[in-house]
């Protein structure tokens, strides 16, 4: 092959196209770039207290509370203490007879009045014990019946009778001794004989005076002693009787005043025994008192008939009013405090025995004890704004700062009490309110 048949395979390629460079790139570094200086400018802004539109505002919000602090302004001291019964009470209700415990009809809570039955005891043999008395009543008052009434007609006329008999005998008796002794002279009679029917006549004389003495004694009916010792027996067997009665009536416990189950003794088949015949114990929950230990440096400052305020966490919209009803003679010395009993005036249906309570006594006072107190509510002064002849705050509700009106009194000690306009529970701001409008969202954290 000749070099002009040859075929040179570089003229066979085929050149490619030079590429064209696409400004796409370009963008995609240009945000890289940009958007960590947005983000950085955002947290300048924010960082130097300047809020972009749109964003929530950060602030400080306080609940409102029922405002105890009403009372500081007046002076005073606040203790822990609790509710407890008073010393008379609670009154315990007994059984009167021993038994076993068939039904407990009350539980601890249980209201209880007067003449209510608590408890019922087994009384099979109480029962049994008063119809065995009926029937000695019965046998007793038959007896006295019978004294009373005396003998029977019949065996009153058979003595009678016998007497008439004897009467008759003596007679006869009489006169066979005088005719005998008429003949005895004649010889017609011998003296043996004449002994003989005077002996007769003696029999019968001694059985005519017997005869004359049983008439006279069915006649008369009984002794007078008979009867009473009747009577007696009859009293006798009424008083067993009653007393049977009573002891079953006893067998369903009563209580002899109202109130309220303090505290159970015994369970349904417990025996009540003599030795403790305590079933429950009740007491007035409207005669409640509290316990107080005050400490040594504020014991100084109680007095008897001093009024307080009571306040529980189970009500703290509410708040008791109280007085100064005793202060023990003898310190605590482990605890250092001097023991105080405080008389609630007023109990309500949330205060319960052995529950514990916030007192503070009171040095100046401006209500009459036993006056009901109507709980306000304050919040910091900070959080009042004036809006021209009203008088405003800002709750926060669903994320956003809400205006309201409100009627307030006379600032004290930083707090400005809120007469009307708030409710136990809103959420109020508290840190500069007034540079916000309402409707403006925010977030909120807790003082």
């Amino acid at each position: 092959m000749t070099n002009q048949g040859r075929i040179d395979l570089n003229d066979l390629k085929i050149e490619a196209k030079p590429r064209r460079r696409s400004g796409g790139g370009w963008l995609v570094i240009l945000l890289l770039v940009l958007l960590p200086g947005a983000f950085a400018l955002g947290w300048f802004l924010n960082g130097s207290g300047a809020v972009l539109p749109g964003t929530a505002t950060p602030v400080t919000v306080e609940v409102v509370r029922s405002a105890r602090e009403n009372s500081a302004h007046r002076g005073g001291f606040g203790e822990g203490g609790w509710v407890e019964v008073p010393s008379y009470h609670p009154l315990v209700i007994s059984s009167l007879v021993p038994g076993r415990v068939e039904e407990l009809l009350v539980l601890e809570g249980s209201r209880v009045e007067a003449g209510q039955v608590v408890a019922r005891l087994y009384a099979r043999d109480l029962t049994d014990a008063v119809r065995l008395k009926e029937a000695e009543v019965a046998e007793a008052r038959a007896t006295l019946a019978l004294l009373t009434a005396g003998y029977r007609k019949e065996e009153v006329a058979k003595a009678a009778a016998r007497v008439s008999r004897l009467q008759a005998e003596v007679s006869l008796a009489e006169k066979v001794a005088v005719r005998t002794a008429d003949l005895v002279p004649a010889g017609a009679a011998s003296a043996e004989e004449l002994e003989e029917d005077r002996a007769a006549l003696a029999v019968h004389r001694a059985e005519l005076d017997a005869a004359l003495e049983d008439r006279s004694r069915l006649a008369a009916g009984f002794r007078v002693e008979e009867v009473q010792k009747a009577k007696a027996g009859l009293d006798r067997a009424t008083a067993g009787l009653d007393l049977a009665k009573s002891r079953l009536s006893y067998a369903e416990v009563t209580s002899p005043a109202s109130g309220v189950v303090l505290e159970r003794f015994v369970t349904p088949g417990s025996f009540v025994s003599a030795a403790d015949p305590r079933v429950v114990a009740l007491y007035d929950p409207n005669d409640l008192q509290v316990r107080v230990d005050v400490r040594q440096e504020n014991a100084g400052r109680v007095r008897i008939g001093q009024h307080v305020e009571i306040a529980t966490e189970a009500e703290p919209d509410r708040t008791y009013r109280g007085e100064v009803l005793r202060v023990e003679p003898l310190a605590d010395l482990k605890k250092n405090t001097v023991q105080v009993k405080i008389r609630i005036l007023e109990p309500g249906p949330g205060l319960h025995p052995e529950m514990i309570c916030r007192v503070r006594f009171l040095e100046e006072e401006s209500k009459e004890p036993g006056t009901p107190e109507k709980p306000v509510p304050t919040v910091p002064a900070s959080a009042v704004v004036a809006v021209g002849s009203r008088t405003v705050v800002f709750l926060v509700k669903d994320g956003r700062a809400v205006r309201v009106e409100v009627r307030t009194g006379t600032e004290n000690a930083g707090r400005v009490p809120i007469e009307s306009g708030l409710a136990p529970g809103d959420r109020v701001i508290v840190s500069n309110p007034a540079d916000l409008a309402d409707g403006d969202r925010v977030t909120e954290s807790r003082q």
